[in-house]
């Protein structure tokens, strides 16, 4: 630490054992999703929030880089905290967006016609049967 510099309250050295164990914290992260749309790492970042899972949104402001930098290192990114959370984001996400492909229009009983991703009736309020 350079000469009159001082830690200000509140805040850790590097040598502190708190920012040792965050350091190794840090290397344990592990990018779990990447995708060219804002709004869909965002979307699964609060699905694994959501499911107790700690992780963490990258790149979020880099599309003004595009063209200079390659574009997929540009686009946003989730990355999982701890290395043994990882698996289970995974099957998560799997779950969240193959659901997403499959949802199909479905026909309520009170005859109106529903798009697939709503599982609740506009018209009525029923909800869509199993």
């Amino acid at each position: 630490m350079p000469s009159g510099y001082s830690v200000p309250s509140g805040y850790s050295s590097s040598t502190d054992d708190a920012a040792i164990g965050k350091k190794d914290n840090l290397e344990q992260m592990k990018k779990v999703y990447s995708s060219d749309s804002l709004i869909m790492a965002g979307h699964i970042h609060s699905l694994l929030e959501t499911s107790n899972i700690d992780c963490h949104l990258r790149n979020m402001n880099l599309t003004g880089g595009i063209g200079e930098l390659p574009i997929n290192e540009c686009w946003p990114e989730v990355w999982v905290i701890d290395e043994s959370d990882f698996k289970l984001a995974e099957r998560l996400i799997k779950t969240a967006l193959s659901r997403a492909e499959q949802d199909e229009d479905w026909q309520c009983q009170c005859g109106e016609s529903i798009e697939g991703q709503f599982d609740i009736c506009w018209s009525c309020g029923n909800e869509r049967a199993v």
